[in-house]
């Protein structure tokens, strides 16, 4: 499948859904739209529902608008990305999975999914310029080291339905000022 400059291997799914599974690196920094359909080249349309584990691992983009009918996100999907400075979600993500951003050292805006209920282990490790984060309020868990050595990260705000923090989520955030905790949970 091909988008503009970008060139995306489709993995099939069913009969019409597909998963991005891998994309043939551009050699300068831009933006990735993953689209909400792929058309083969003998013209077969496919919704795209997942991204796999690390499509897009270690690439050059410096955002990503991850489309709506996206609903998986595999492991390490942008692991590595030192260009990535924006995300933003579909509201129908529950789960940010383990290592998605792992050492995205540019990330600094990040629209989180209206639906996110889990921000799975080292999800956001050493992404060092992270500021602020607002958590939207049907967030439950944050796993181990979510946001640990986010050197940068000042601001956090807790939603009330938050049930369980993990340790060590924040740990290394040395420039911590504020958290803002509507939750009960005990924070480790």
């Amino acid at each position: 499948y091909e988008n503009y400059s970008l060139k995306f291997t489709i993995k099939k799914l069913s009969v019409k859904e597909v998963s991005v599974s891998s994309y043939i690196a551009p050699t300068i920094s831009m933006e990735l739209i993953i689209p909400n359909v792929a058309t083969t080249k003998d013209n077969r349309d496919f919704n795209v529902v997942e991204i796999d584990a690390k499509a897009f691992f270690e690439t050059l983009f410096t955002s990503t608008v991850i489309p709506d009918n996206i609903i998986k996100i595999g492991t390490s999907a942008f692991e590595l990305c030192t260009s990535l400075k924006s995300i933003s979600f579909p509201s129908n993500v529950t789960t940010i999975p383990d290592r998605m951003f792992y050492r995205c050292k540019a990330l600094r805006d990040i629209k989180f999914p209206e639906n996110l209920k889990y921000i799975r282990n080292s999800a956001f490790f050493d992404c060092d310029n992270l500021v602020m984060l607002n958590f939207p309020n049907t967030l439950k868990q944050l796993y181990y080291r979510a946001f640990s050595n986010c050197g940068s990260l000042k601001y956090i705000s807790l939603p009330e339905g938050l049930e369980t923090i993990a340790n060590e989520v924040f740990i290394n955030c040395f420039n911590l000022e504020k958290v803002i905790s509507k939750a009960t949970t005990t924070i480790p």
